[in-house]
Formats: C-alpha cells, structure tokens, sequence
C-alpha cells in the first residue's frame, strides 16, 4: 500500500512518486510476464525449463548499437563437424569495402547495409563463409541478428550456396540461447525460415537437411 503521509501528517511528495513507479513498474512486469506465459504455452514449449527462459526474457531490455559492439559472449560454439554430402566450390563475391575482421567491424558493416535490401547483408556472409564467422566470433554469434541472417539468406538465396548455407545454419543452431531466439522470431522472420528451406529441400538429398530441419523446427 502507499504511504502518503509521514508520520506527523505532512504528505511526502517525493517518496509518494517514488511508490507510485514502483507500483506501476510491478504491474507492468506482471503483464508482460503474465502475456510470455500465455505465450509460451501456445508454442507448447517441451520443458518447465524452456517455458521458465522465455518468461525470464520477457523483462529483458534490447542492446543498444553500442552494447551489441562490445559483447563479449562466454561460452564456446562447440559446432558437431563433419559434412553431409560434398560441398560445392567457394563463390567468390565482391563485397563494397573492407572484409570484416573483428567483431566489432563486422557488426558495423551489418548494421550499416540497408535492412530492406538484404543482398549486402549476404555478400557479407558470402565473402566470410562459416569458417570466417567462426573466427570473428570464437565464442558464438549475436543472436540479436538471428532474423535478419535468416531473412537475407532467403531472399537471396542461390542453388550453389546451399551446402554454405546448411554450414552456417547448423553453426547458429549450436550458439547459446539459439532455441529462446528462434522463439522470439516474428511472423515475417517465421516465414523467412519455412521458405528457406523450402528452397534447399530443392537443392540437396533429403538426409542431408534431417538434422538442422529439427533445429529449426520447420
């Protein structure tokens, strides 16, 4: 309950406003914890676990530009090695500027290729491969970009990159926190992967997608 007055009586303004954020801070947090759980149980999450993150995570606060440059994750990638079926040869794509070689230069050429056109976003990836993303990133990737990765792939998909593409795809599928992040796709970002894969079902023998099919659930 507020406490509007001291106890002589006189009303205390300040702590009265203090009190009354803090109210309005709890309601909110309840609201948006309260929607995440309903959220999570139309998704039919597989564990108490997995519905217990994606509650956890309805109260975390976005990155900003300057915090997605300085993250330094913890854990190791530990990506399972070995190839499914033979790759093809390296294409060779002209990028505008300088090949990125730190993470902070790579999310700056991300973040700076416009959102709306995706093919610069895939020279870039094109131009670095898997094995150049897992040098820039020893640790793991930013999931904060795991959508727009998805959605440049897609849209600029071509049939001689699929074996790069299912490479790169099963290297997020083993980042920290992958599964949470593929929860908190949206619709757009959602359609973005059923329709990628829809293309490299076109391209590759079926045993060759069985595996990261199920990481991403599709």
């Amino acid at each position: 309950p507020l406490k509007m007055a001291d106890t002589r009586g006189k009303i205390d303004l300040q702590k009265l406003k203090r009190e009354m954020l803090e109210a309005k801070e709890a309601e909110v947090k309840y609201i948006r914890e309260n929607d995440a759980k309903f959220r999570a149980i139309r998704q039919g999450v597989n564990s108490y676990e997995e519905f217990r993150d994606i509650v956890k995570a309805s109260n975390l606060k976005p990155l900003n530009r300057q915090e997605l440059l300085e993250t330094q994750p913890s854990q190791p990638w530990n990506v399972a090695a070995g190839d499914v079926f033979e790759q093809s040869p390296p294409r060779m794509v002209k990028l505008g500027g300088e090949v990125p070689t730190t993470q902070q230069e790579f999310m700056r050429a991300w973040r700076g290729a416009p959102a709306d056109n995706p093919n610069e976003r895939y020279r870039l990836i094109m131009t670095l491969r898997t094995e150049g993303l897992k040098r820039i990133f020893p640790v793991q990737m930013n999931m904060e970009i795991l959508g727009d990765i998805i959605q440049a792939l897609n849209q600029c998909y071509s049939v001689q990159d699929a074996a790069e593409v299912i490479s790169l795809l099963e290297m997020l599928a083993q980042a920290q926190r992958f599964s949470l992040s593929m929860t908190f796709l949206n619709a757009k970002e959602r359609q973005n992967c059923e329709e990628l894969f829809i293309k490299l079902r076109k391209s590759v023998p079926e045993n060759a997608l069985a595996t990261v099919e199920r990481s991403y659930q599709v």
